[in-house]
């Protein structure tokens, strides 16, 4: 018994402090043109700086996939079953949505490639506060009609 527990302490801290952070989704990646991307990496809050190499690399590997990804996700929003009212009924086809993660994935690991852990955080945390700027933007709109 004792040994079981002498291994257990062993294994858990191994298996608790082994495991990678592993690389985070990018949002807006797809949303972005490559002038956008270039404004908001070259802008004073960005917290990554890129070469125009680096930039230019990057919007062609989105330009390269950002067709196939909107086709997906518009494959998986109509795969979603309706009643008929137009109420999602359902869930959308799992191997539509599996495909449409897996092109977004190969789009980040590229990325991720490209700048090495460090610098793919800053860029996520850029892109993050580019996301939160445009919600908030967009709310403040919404406020704006609403007093109106």
């Amino acid at each position: 018994m004792k040994n079981l527990f002498f291994i257990l302490f062993l294994i858990f801290p191994f298996t608790l402090f082994s495991q990678e952070s592993g690389i985070h989704n990018l949002p807006l990646i797809f949303s972005l043109n490559s002038d956008e991307l270039r404004t908001l990496v070259t802008s004073k809050t960005s917290q990554v700086k890129m070469s125009d190499e680096e930039i230019i690399s990057i919007s062609k590997i989105i330009d390269g996939k950002k067709e196939e990804y909107l086709k997906l996700a518009d494959q998986v929003r109509k795969s979603v079953p309706l009643d008929a009212n137009g109420k999602p009924i359902g869930k959308a086809d799992p191997e539509l949505k599996r495909e449409r993660e897996t092109l977004y994935n190969e789009v980040c690991t590229s990325i991720y490639k490209i700048f090495g852990e460090k610098r793919y955080r800053q860029f996520y945390m850029t892109l993050i506060n580019e996301y939160d700027r445009q919600n908030m933007e967009r709310s403040k709109n919404a406020m704006k009609k609403e007093m109106e």
